[in-house]
């Protein structure tokens, strides 16, 4: 799993604490955009520049967020993936040492070990 992909799993397990950081600075410019409302009734309409706003704003609390959600899965998340998937490549080898099989079939007892924390369902003995 790629760093860009976990810091979004990241970004999805801290949603509202995203959404926060993202509605940050919008809400703290709102006061100081003046709207008028339009002939037809539709959207309002500015009377500044809002572009102005955007170009050169602090981005602290965003960026902070980031740090956060790529330092996690740098330093927790993709060491455990690692291992993982050593773990993985280990079982393998060691279960084709002791069956001929394709990797397909060799897989089938991985994910039922894993499903069952490790152990192999008692149904059926």
């Amino acid at each position: 799993m790629g760093v860009v992909f976990r810091v979004s799993a990241v970004v999805l397990e801290q949603i509202d604490e995203y959404c926060a950081v993202r509605e940050d600075y919008p809400r703290r410019l709102s006061p100081l955009i003046r709207l008028k409302p339009t002939t037809d009734g539709g959207q309002r309409e500015s009377l500044e520049r809002r572009a102005d706003y955007y170009r050169f704003f602090d981005a602290t609390p965003q960026a902070e967020f980031l740090y956060s959600g790529m330092k996690k899965a740098i330093e927790q998340d993709l060491p455990h993936e690692t291992d993982f998937l050593r773990r993985y490549d280990q079982f393998l080898v060691r279960l084709e040492a002791i069956l001929d099989r394709t990797d397909r079939t060799i897989d089938l007892p991985f994910q039922f070990l894993r499903r069952n924390g490790g152990r192999l369902s008692k149904r059926g003995t």
